[in-house]
């Protein structure tokens, strides 16, 4: 299974909008599993921010199926935490 559908059957799991939701990916890391970003603060497909969520190693975060579900509870409750979401949808 490819990255983008295991993003939108979670996103199908979680009730969450698929679309919103694979696209803050695609901004936030152009899909790459092991993206780092932010000095090496941010990491994986979603860009997780380690410092602002203690609770996430950088193992998991870069883990794309352990990096989607954390996402999609996170992004369930608040999807505003991400940059890219509040640059693509919030105008």
């Amino acid at each position: 299974m490819d990255i983008e559908q295991m993003i939108r059957e979670t996103a199908v799991r979680y009730e969450i909008d698929g679309q919103m939701f694979l696209e803050t990916a695609k901004c936030e890391s152009s899909l790459h599993p092991a993206a780092i970003g932010d000095g090496g603060e941010s990491v994986g497909l979603f860009q997780i921010h380690l410092p602002s969520h203690p609770e996430v190693t950088a193992i998991l975060a870069l883990n794309p199926i352990e990096s989607i579900e954390w996402s999609a509870k996170k992004f369930k409750a608040d999807p505003t935490i991400w940059t890219c979401y509040k640059k693509l949808y919030e105008r």
